[in-house]
């Protein structure tokens, strides 16, 4: 296990610049993986995504097409096990400085008929304060500015309290034409990973193109649970009680590689491509310090 471990570590380290992403991260409160999933796990998530609508839940409920369907890791075990294990775990950790505590899958699309998302941030009802968390959003076709790609503000996690309380859905008076405004076009299998304080939203499509993308949300594990916000929460892991990996090991082992390794050719450039096989993670041994 633990061989096997250090393999698929070296692999992706050797393919992402680490610190280009995380400063990437910190200033613009996104990052954009592209080519994220090779085309066969991006035929997987395909197939389970058909098999859950056709199982579980459909993209139509009372004769109207649904914008969303969340909490897919409840009544699936793939979904929690790609929640809770996936591969890109150990990067989101590296990046937000914390340990992970799971939250939620959900997918997305936009049909005909389906209001727009507004501007917004994910920390919007949290139950977990302070609210930082992350999000991997993974794109299932082609998006760009005609069918409703998504839209950043760079910088805007930065804010204390972003927009003053109590938060609201859509953000009000916001201005969507900012010059930090940031479009977001990706081709399927493409990523972004963005904090739950960046201010994000979409345009009504001109063009109504099939718009799949999925989820996976997580909050920061230091921080802590509301008990009153809760008991509103329709998440499985409301309770606070599930955490993801230990963040102070993997660093460890991120810094030990990178010391070993004076020229990975991974310095500078485009981050192109994260090659780890989609099975669950897990580091023997290493329980939070």
């Amino acid at each position: 296990m633990a061989v096997a471990l250090a393999a698929r570590l070296e692999e992706m380290l050797t393919e992402l610049n680490f610190e280009q992403l995380k400063q990437d991260f910190d200033r613009d409160g996104f990052v954009v993986l592209r080519g994220y999933l090779p085309p066969e796990e991006l035929a997987e998530m395909w197939d389970h995504l058909h098999r859950y609508h056709a199982q579980v839940e459909g993209p139509v409920k009372n004769g109207e097409p649904t914008r969303a369907i969340k909490g897919m890791n409840i009544h699936d075990d793939w979904y929690r096990n790609y929640l809770e294990n996936g591969r890109h775990i150990p990067l989101m950790k590296y990046l937000v400085e914390d340990d992970l505590a799971p939250d939620n899958v959900t997918w997305l699309q936009r049909p005909e008929g389906v209001h727009r998302t507004m501007p917004h941030f994910d920390a919007i009802g949290s139950y977990r304060s302070p609210p930082s968390g992350i999000s991997l959003w993974i794109a299932l076709n082609h998006i760009d500015r005609n069918n409703g790609c998504l839209h950043y503000e760079k910088g805007s996690h930065k804010r204390d309290k972003p927009f003053g309380e109590p938060f609201v859905y859509p953000l009000p008076d916001y201005d969507e034409q900012n010059v930090h405004a940031a479009p977001v076009e990706v081709e399927p299998g493409d990523a972004v990973m963005h904090t739950a304080l960046t201010v994000h939203w979409t345009f009504d499509p001109i063009e109504y193109r099939d718009r799949n993308a999925m989820v996976f949300v997580y909050w920061g594990a230091s921080s802590a649970v509301d008990p009153m916000w809760a008991k509103k929460s329709r998440s499985a892991y409301a309770d606070g009680a599930t955490t993801l990996l230990a963040r102070r090991t993997l660093l460890r082992q991120i810094h030990e590689w990178s010391a070993r390794q004076p020229d990975t050719g991974c310095r500078g450039g485009r981050v192109t491509g994260l090659r780890l096989r989609p099975r669950a993670v897990s580091i023997p041994g290493t329980s939070a310090p």
